[in-house]
């Protein structure tokens, strides 16, 4: 984008052209500019979020959501819908507050952003959403580990405990699926079988290579599953 642009022209473009690459000159708005820019920005970043992959492209979406906090309505609504498109996991503290907001449309904006980035409908009041995020964040730190090990087991038995227990969280879906996808490759095609349903449960983006390769696994049940 040329450097003589003015923000507006330069958000226009970037929406036009549909590079997620913008988003890192989205980012660094959000961070210096003044409020006046933020609504071309949130509108920008909508057109581009669907388009955003890999975590470089979720870290630039990531500090947007310094924009959840802004009070001009129409820009938290419009910047909530864009991040839960692309399912940053950092704007669901954010969105838990925005369920006490004064504004009823915000308010309906962040439960739908929950719901749509979660899979889960635990209501439109933050207690329940806010308990669910601590108990997975707690999870995450002190169990998540041991449950990663038991994927390395030889046992088959413990390795499919373990990917039954992983597809059952909705936080740090990404890691989980990094962490499962290795299964793919295991000698048994019962456990590949649930590594690719797992997978489709967590419905993590990051996962779709491995599943596309799955496709062509030797044992049918495993490419079907992998469908």
């Amino acid at each position: 984008v040329n450097r003589t642009m003015g923000f507006g022209e330069k958000a226009g473009a970037l929406a036009e052209r549909r590079d997620p690459a913008g988003l890192e000159l989205l980012a660094w708005v959000a961070t210096f500019e003044g409020e006046e820019f933020h609504r071309a920005l949130a509108d920008t970043c909508l057109r581009l979020a669907p388009q955003a992959r890999g975590p470089e492209a979720l870290e630039h979406l990531g500090t947007l959501c310094v924009l959840l906090d802004w009070e001009d309505g129409v820009c938290v609504q419009t910047i909530s819908t864009a991040l839960a498109r692309a399912r940053v996991e950092a704007a669901i503290p954010a969105w838990i507050g925005l369920l006490e907001s004064e504004s009823r449309g915000t308010r309906e904006r962040a439960r739908r952003s929950l719901e749509q980035l979660t899979g889960l409908a635990l209501g439109s009041t933050g207690e329940r959403w806010r308990a669910w995020h601590d108990s997975e964040s707690a999870w995450f730190e002190e169990e998540a580990p041991r449950v990663f090990s038991e994927l390395e087991s030889d046992e088959d038995e413990r390795v499919l405990a373990a990917a039954r227990e992983l597809s059952r969280h909705r936080l740090h879906r990404d890691e989980l699926a990094q962490a499962v996808e290795q299964l793919l490759d295991h000698a048994t095609p019962a456990v590949r079988q649930s590594a690719c349903s797992v997978l489709q449960c967590l419905g993590s983006p990051v996962a779709l290579p491995a599943l596309t390769a799955a496709l062509a696994d030797e044992d049918e049940a495993v490419a079907r599953c992998a469908w």
